[in-house]
């Protein structure tokens, strides 16, 4: 499933039918500057308060949400984003996307996940 993952300056798409993983691929990607779009998406939380939405929205802590889909999963999320249009220049939120991925992968493979 894609999900527009919007901020005020680019337009970026996730392909990931895994709500939570996308979520919190986003989460990663974004530091809680970034939302999902659509009756399945996600707000953006500049000033905090994802850990509050997790726990309403999936009855899970944000800890707890990780542990229970593990890194490999968040990492498959962040391999599917793509940025669709820039008004500004800015990061290259992709290669960002991917750099995270590889880091989950061998955080998890040290911590034999």
């Amino acid at each position: 499933m894609r999900h527009g993952v919007t901020n005020s300056r680019e337009r970026i798409t996730i392909d990931c039918s895994d709500r939570i993983a996308a979520c919190l691929a986003v989460l990663c990607i974004g530091r809680g500057r970034y939302g999902v779009d659509g009756a399945q998406g996600m707000p953006a939380f500049p000033c905090g308060g994802f850990d509050v939405w997790m726990e309403e929205t999936f009855g899970l802590s944000v800890e707890n949400a990780v542990r229970s889909i593990g890194y490999q999963r968040i990492a498959d999320a962040l391999d599917t984003v793509r940025q669709v249009h820039a008004i500004e220049l800015s990061s290259d939120i992709v290669s960002y996307a991917g750099s995270l991925a590889r880091q989950l992968r061998a955080s998890r493979e040290a911590n034999h996940e």
